[in-house]
């Protein structure tokens, strides 16, 4: 009787042990703020946690499509200073319908960094983005002085009401960089694909390079507006440059082209040669 009581507690005990470290392994991945860990999102609040925090040793993998809809503002995904948000899209799809005044799906800060890539097998991973009553500058990816690459991805901007300016990628400080992907804003207001210089307020001189991808436009791909404030901060000059990729214009107009700078501030380069103003 003895020995079977031991033994009991015996196996008791080794059942306790073996539980403690699965115990902490998962404590660890929920709260660890560095590690290289994975996180799943699945729901649009986790979203927004997790890219306020991000790490540039973790992975942030979408595991269920998300739709979100709103009436409320100050809901846009924030990449804030010093977070590296990698979001695999995993061939999901991120959908966001506001009557607010929010003015993006993601707001990449000055010093923050988003990296956004598709890497199922389906390739059908995207965004889309539909904004309504604000009159303001709107976009997918709004860019105000950080960071973003983007390597895939299907990525589309509505405007169901007809109020300002709409573009995929808005860029008015930082870099952006485009890799691959396709991007529509052939039924947006405005309907730019690529924007640049609008508003900044200069941390660093906004640049975007594209090396690939399609391009659906609505009256045109490319547009470069910087402001006056420009001038006060020296020789700055906001610019795109164009080393692929595939541009369509989807509504012909007399305002319409592959790219438009305003004024001589902007440049877009193509290859080798510099358009000033509207092709």
């Amino acid at each position: 009787m003895k020995l079977k009581n031991f033994l009991c507690l015996l196996m008791a005990f080794c059942m306790f042990v073996s539980i403690i470290p699965i115990n902490v392994s998962a404590i660890d991945k929920e709260t660890a703020l560095t590690g290289d860990f994975v996180y799943y999102i699945e729901t649009y609040e986790q979203l927004k946690n997790h890219a306020l925090i991000a790490q540039a040793d973790c992975r942030y993998i979408l595991s269920d499509d998300i739709v979100q809809e709103d009436n409320s503002n100050n809901l846009e995904v924030v990449i804030s200073s010093g977070a590296v948000f990698n979001l695999d899209l995993n061939g999901y799809n991120i959908q966001r319908s506001t009557k607010g005044n929010d003015c993006a799906l993601f707001r990449i800060q000055s010093d923050g960094r988003m990296i956004i890539n598709d890497t199922s097998v389906s390739k059908t991973g995207g965004c889309s983005f539909s904004e309504g009553y604000a009159d303001y500058t709107k976009a997918v990816f709004y860019n105000e002085g950080g960071e973003l690459e983007i390597f895939g991805g299907y990525y589309e901007i509505y405007s169901p009401f007809e109020q300002g300016d709409c573009s995929i990628v808005r860029t008015t400080s930082g870099y952006t960089n485009i890799y691959d992907g396709t991007f529509d804003s052939s039924s947006a207001w405005g309907g730019d694909t690529i924007s640049v210089g609008h508003n900044a307020y200069v941390y660093e001189e906004p640049q975007v390079v594209i090396f690939g991808g399609e391009f659906f436009g609505k009256y045109g791909n490319i547009e470069v507006t910087p402001f006056n404030n420009y001038l006060s901060y020296g020789c700055l000059y906001p610019s795109v440059y164009v080393l692929g990729g595939n541009f369509y214009i989807t509504k012909d107009n007399e305002n319409s082209g592959f790219c438009y700078c305003n004024n001589g501030w902007g440049r877009v380069v193509v290859a080798e040669g510099s358009v000033f103003y509207k092709c």
